[in-house]
């Protein structure tokens, strides 16, 4: 059955509060506006009160996001990032938190990226067990520029098939259809989800799950984090024919490009998700991963850096397994230890080491 009266749950004033803190504790840059997280919580029941009636009134309409560029690691090229002005991003969470109620029961167990309850480390876990259960071939597949190439009617024709509120599903459209300022120029987003917006995890996780559903009907083994996702296959002839079989889906079924250049079957040795290699049933941190960890540590703590040392190299639960993982192959695990309890104070380091 289809989600009826979607749009009253969006501008609910407690869910809107609850976008609002969140909001406020990612912080972030301003967006084309100017207004800070600081400048609105100043305004912020005279805001919340206008955000609520133009959302209730079906006025509401999102401004465009400035677009900033963002190096890619090992790379020249530059990954293009949208920074939504701040009550953009309240009403783009307050939509988000909605559609986690909807969508997120439909989403299969091997999808970990940008999911209550899921982490990182857990999508590791997940490969390591299926590597010891003898999956030791990867089918790699890189869809390129994943989410600049989103086609805008498949998002919402996905949307509609659990939503039946076209209120809602105009307001997403005007999300995706804001448009960018490109160094004071306004340009038009015919297609994509412009990363750096609330909704663009949740989109992309609605579109591919196309894909997974497609795999496990396939009776695949795999494992997916946003756009980074590998196949888990025991043979090199098994994993060249999934591969192109996947291709094909994504391609045809979807239209979502592929780059077959850097798409590959290889051992699992050969092939790095999320910064590590696993195989034999071992977790190794990539060259690649430790020499760029190693850097951000060097230009954190550099004496010239403005901020304090907690500040510096303070790091979200999330992320600690990486870190710990690195630490331990290099460092005494007492000092590893006290550094995390430093980390997380109040015992928030519980469950870590």
């Amino acid at each position: 059955m289809k989600e009826e009266k979607v749009l009253e749950r969006v501008c609910e004033p407690k869910r809107l509060t609850a976008a609002w803190r969140q909001v406020k504790e990612n912080a972030g840059a301003a967006g084309i506006d100017k207004m800070s997280v600081e400048d609105f919580e100043e305004r912020k029941q005279e805001l919340m009160r206008v955000i609520h009636k133009k959302l209730k009134s079906g006025e509401y309409r999102f401004k465009p996001a400035r677009r900033v560029l963002i190096p890619k690691e090992g790379s020249s090229k530059k990954r293009k990032l949208g920074i939504p002005v701040v009550m953009d991003r309240i009403v783009g969470q307050s939509m988000n938190l909605v559609f986690e109620e909807i969508f997120d029961p439909e989403f299969t167990e091997s999808n970990f990226g940008s999911r209550k309850g899921r982490s990182q480390h857990g999508a590791i876990r997940h490969v390591q067990e299926r590597v010891v259960k003898g999956s030791v071939w990867y089918a790699s597949i890189d869809l390129k520029g994943f989410f600049d190439e989103i086609p805008h009617n498949l998002i919402l024709k996905l949307i509609r098939r659990k939503i039946a509120d076209e209120r809602l599903v105009t307001l997403v459209a005007r999300a995706l259809k804001a448009g960018v300022i490109v160094e004071g120029k306004f340009e038009k987003t015919p297609k994509g989800c412009p990363q750096g917006s609330p909704l663009s995890p949740m989109l992309s996780n609605i579109v591919l799950n196309e894909m997974d559903h497609e795999l496990e009907r396939r009776g695949l083994q795999y494992c997916r984090w946003a756009d980074d996702f590998v196949v888990m296959l025991r043979s090199e002839r098994a994993s060249k024919r999934v591969m192109e079989g996947i291709i094909r889906y994504l391609e045809e079924e979807l239209n979502l490009p592929v780059n077959r250049e850097k798409s590959c079957v290889a051992m699992a040795q050969d092939v790095t998700f999320l910064g590590f290699r696993i195989y034999r049933g071992k977790i190794q941190v990539s060259k690649e991963s430790r020499e760029k960890f190693k850097r951000k540590i060097r230009e954190r703590t550099h004496r010239n850096n403005p901020l304090s040392m907690y500040q510096a190299i303070r790091i979200k639960k999330d992320a600690a397994f990486t870190f710990i993982i690195f630490l331990t192959a290099y460092c005494n695990f007492k000092i590893i230890r006290s550094q995390i309890i430093f980390m997380f104070p109040n015992n928030t380091h519980a469950g870590l080491i």
